[in-house]
């Protein structure tokens, strides 16, 4: 573009030509009597001619002023008005090739599952902020997606956008704040994980050594006595598993991932490095937790039963599901709900009885042990940096989030304390 072409665009000059209402046209604009099309045409940074249209001059010279606006700010909109959101997505995730393959497989469903077929086709451009927040409310409420997909579509859609910012194909990012404004009209998100107290730590190691749980005491006392992830205790093998030396060698998770790429709903799993740097690392043994390995040993011993399944190669896995196959969190989270609910229902019979109020356990999941195992850690060790790197905490804060909480409640349960048994008002 030439700098006398800009003057002319910003001042109004070259006023020569006049349309059927004798009003005068600009430099690049014309009248088409033939079709009633007001056209204005100019050229790229690439030297290609293009041509805009408008019924009405009004609107074709709203049209330029963008077009002059995207110049002056180096915007490429005569680009991004040709870029959809499909190729968009496919020039974006070409460019993480630092993906997990699991990632990378989620990334390619979600998206090819539920972004492609709805409004992957329009054109970046056209797609606003009101638009994103209307496609994810109809993911919640017509297809009755939970809450944490939504937010695993907003994971990559996020960054796709933000390539083209980056590219100065648009301005704004239409996925900023969307998920702060979907969790506004959500009555019912998931709550936030809470550990489990000491009570109801001690209640649930005790059902565990009822005879109908006893096969599962093993795995969730290494849960308790370590703070591994689910994928974690999935993917130890009896290699990693130093009984001289009483150390965890955490080395690799068992991870599942969508097996196809494309439509497919099938799942399947894969032997992969823990997700960041830190999740590679060592956990000293307790004794509880050197005595659960022992336990699970003799038991497969004696029964013959042993993991023989073997993913990408890899076999030896310390924990055992049915047929030999290796452990399934979902399976475990199951059990978990299932002996809740047997202690619960005897607790209210006895509760009853003893004229008392009963003493309940909450539903929880795996997870939920390995916050209680760092929960219970910030409540007996002040050291920081030695509590992240046993709960293989990427980012510290995570570790100080739940230093902070535990901290919080402590500072209540002392002011508790202090209120019961000083004597500051005058009772003792």
């Amino acid at each position: 573009m030439q700098i006398s072409f800009l003057a002319e665009r910003r001042f109004g000059l070259a006023q020569s030509r006049k349309d059927s209402k004798g009003r005068a046209l600009r430099k690049g604009e014309c009248f088409n009597e033939k079709k009633g099309l007001y056209v204005y045409s100019y050229s790229d940074p690439f030297g290609k001619r293009n041509y805009i249209y408008s019924k009405s001059l009004i609107d074709l010279r709203a049209k330029e002023d963008q077009i002059f606006r995207d110049r002056m700010d180096g915007v490429n909109g005569h680009e991004a008005g040709r870029v959809s959101l499909n190729s968009l997505f496919e020039r974006y995730i070409s460019t993480k090739t630092n993906l997990r393959k699991t990632t990378y497989g989620n990334y390619l469903y979600y998206y090819r599952h539920f972004v492609k077929k709805t409004f992957g086709s329009r054109f970046i451009d056209d797609i606003h902020y009101s638009d994103i927040l209307s496609f994810y409310t109809r993911l919640l409420n017509e297809r009755h997606m939970k809450f944490t997909t939504v937010k695993n579509i907003q994971t990559f859609l996020h960054p796709t956008f933000q390539l083209a910012v980056r590219d100065e194909l648009i301005r704004v990012n239409p996925t900023d704040y969307v998920i702060t404004e979907v969790k506004k009209s959500i009555k019912d998100l998931p709550e936030k994980r809470h550990a489990l107290t000491p009570e109801q730590q001690k209640i649930f190691m005790s059902e565990l050594m009822k005879q109908r749980n006893i096969r599962w005491y093993p795995i969730f006392t290494v849960f308790l006595g370590t703070g591994c992830r689910a994928g974690e205790i999935a993917g130890l093998r009896w290699d990693d598993v130093d009984m001289k030396n009483r150390v965890i060698h955490i080395r690799q998770i068992i991870d599942d991932y969508h097996h196809h790429p494309r439509e497919s709903t099938e799942r399947g799993f894969m032997v992969a490095p823990p997700k960041t740097h830190a999740g590679t690392r060592d956990i000293p043994m307790i004794d509880q937790v050197y005595e659960a390995f022992q336990t699970e040993k003799e038991f497969q011993e004696i029964s013959g039963t042993h993991c023989t399944r073997k993913i990408s190669g890899i076999g030896g896995f310390v924990f055992c599901g049915s047929g030999g196959n290796i452990i399934n969190f979902t399976v475990l989270n199951r059990v978990i709900i299932r002996i809740c609910d047997e202690y619960n229902i005897e607790e209210i019979q006895n509760a009853t009885k003893e004229k008392r109020d009963p003493v309940l356990l909450p539903h929880f999941t795996c997870h939920v042990l390995r916050h209680t195992f760092c929960s219970r850690l910030c409540e007996n060790d002040g050291n920081i940096k030695a509590i992240q790197e046993i709960m293989g905490h990427q980012d510290i804060k995570t570790t100080m989030d739940i230093y902070a909480e535990i901290s919080d409640k402590r500072k209540q349960e002392t002011m508790d304390s202090l209120s019961k048994n000083s004597g500051l008002f005058g009772k003792s």
